[in-house]
């Protein structure tokens, strides 16, 4: 499951991810990325804030946060800075235990 902050869902285009299980033997912790959008809905800024304890996971989120759309926002005459918009993607990750061993299966 992806979460998106309040402040970056109005401007999303199309729909969050959604998130294969990972087999891993332990629990993983969310995934959380920092994103900051430009005034045109592209991404400015990327910053991962928060690992899951797995490198691949990480990379996953921070690649999946890169692909998604966003729609321009309007301009602000009065305050220029409300031209960006920042807000976090939580990634929640669903482990699979892996089984009792990665070997090859016993010779019958």
């Amino acid at each position: 499951m992806v979460e998106i902050s309040e402040s970056l869902l109005p401007r999303l285009v199309g729909e969050l991810p959604s998130l294969a299980p990972r087999r891993h033997s332990d629990v993983l912790s969310p995934t959380v990325v920092r994103l900051t959008l430009g005034q045109d809905g592209r991404i400015f800024s990327l910053i991962p804030l928060q690992s899951s304890g797995l490198k691949q996971a990480d990379q996953e989120a921070v690649n999946l946060a890169r692909g998604l759309r966003f729609r321009p926002a309007p301009a602000s005459a009065e305050d220029p800075a409300r031209d960006f918009t920042s807000g976090q993607l939580i990634f929640y990750w669903h482990a699979i235990e892996l089984g009792e061993t990665n070997g090859a299966a016993p010779n019958r």
